[in-house]
């Protein structure tokens, strides 16, 4: 059967951190030079330190060889010894790459020294003690999870979102387009034959600026409206009805110039949307 892997522990059953990463050389050559340099060397090489830059680097040699002289001031055997050393490292790394906060962090090195301080093949086995297990949990404590959020801020990676809109497809509508000077009514006998036509309140046809007076999707409206009959005998026709009929002509044009203008704009509207189709259906 295939090895199952533990995603919480990242370890496959039955594998151990025992000679995995140091093995009997390099403990035996570590401690026949006994210097602290050929020591960072060694781990350096082992852990793969090298891969990391600048201050990074500096910070994760100085981690591995802590551990290393750690292990040395515990006493520990050569077996104790590579276990620790690879359990760090193991740590640091699933705790960087999961990005575990420290809890997580936590649950993990308790599991993974439980996982060595037990003979209980092949799920654990009997490396450490239960007074090794004590010294090793308040060496982590006291450096390790001390240090976390440090260890966090230089090796965690920040992820930056930047959104960007994506271009809308629909066409523009048509701006709005509001009246114009010349589209105010502003002869004084025009206005009083409208007032007295349609018999409203003085005020409402008082002259208003022209940024209070739009009409949506209408550009221009005609100005050649015919005055009203200043004489009877000229037109035959009373003052009223002159501006009445005045009035009908006006709304007659205006009404024939504004479904003009919304048919072109419909016939525009179409017109893009048959663009945006057919280009969609190039691209399919």
């Amino acid at each position: 059967m295939p090895q199952t892997t533990q995603p919480a522990l990242g370890l496959s059953k039955g594998e151990f951190f025992t000679f995995k990463d140091l093995t009997r050389t390099d403990l035996a050559t570590m401690a026949g030079k006994g210097t602290r340099d050929y020591a960072r060397h060694v781990l350096d090489r082992v852990f793969n330190v090298e891969a990391e830059e600048g201050f990074r680097k500096e910070i994760l040699s100085d981690f591995h060889l802590n551990n290393y002289l750690f292990c040395l001031e515990s006493g520990f055997s050569d077996r104790k010894q590579s276990a620790l050393c690879s359990l760090m490292a193991h740590l640091f790394r699933q705790t960087v790459r999961t990005r575990l906060d420290i809890h997580a962090a936590f649950d993990l090195f308790k599991a993974l020294l439980l996982r060595h301080s037990v003979q209980r093949p092949p799920w654990s086995v009997g490396v450490f003690s239960t007074q090794d297990v004590k010294d090793v949990t308040n060496y982590v404590l006291d450096t390790f999870f001390r240090h976390f959020k440090l260890y966090q801020y230089v090796y965690v990676t920040r992820e930056e979102v930047r959104v960007v809109p994506a271009r809308s497809l629909m066409p523009a509508m048509p701006p709005v387009v509001a009246f114009e000077e010349k589209d105010v009514v502003t002869d004084e006998a025009q206005v009083e034959a409208i007032k007295a036509l349609l018999k409203v309140p003085v005020g409402v046809f008082a002259k208003r600026p022209a940024a209070e007076t739009q009409v949506p999707n209408v550009e221009d409206f005609p100005t050649d409206v015919p005055a009203p009959a200043a004489d009877k005998r000229e037109s035959g026709l009373s003052a009223s009805e002159s501006v009445e009929a005045s009035l009908q002509a006006w709304q007659a044009k205006l009404t024939a110039d504004f479904e003009s203008r919304l048919e072109k704009q419909d016939a525009e509207f179409q017109r893009r949307i048959d663009a945006v189709q057919a280009a969609k259906g190039g691209k399919k």
